[in-house]
């Protein structure tokens, strides 16, 4: 289990990135459809942190320590 670098201040840095990624991506290209889905993206990236989150506290040893340690999923000093 890696616990530096980004993982030292949020627990899913690569959700995070890709919630960045799908909110961004739309207006860097000038695609408002694009832009209008990124809500859902968001929802959808929730959903799996808080399913991946249930599966590793039950079957990873060690992860249980690893949430308190570093208590935000995604975005620092928010949740």
């Amino acid at each position: 289990m890696i616990s530096d670098g980004p993982y030292r201040v949020i627990q899913h840095p690569g959700y995070a990135a890709a919630l960045v990624a799908a909110v961004t991506s739309g207006v860097a290209l000038g695609s408002w459809i694009s832009t209008f889905i990124a809500p859902v993206s968001l929802v959808l990236i929730v959903r799996r942190i808080l399913i991946e989150d249930r599966m590793l506290r039950r079957d990873l040893p060690g992860y249980l320590n690893y949430a308190e340690r570093v208590r935000y999923r995604l975005i620092p000093y928010i949740w």
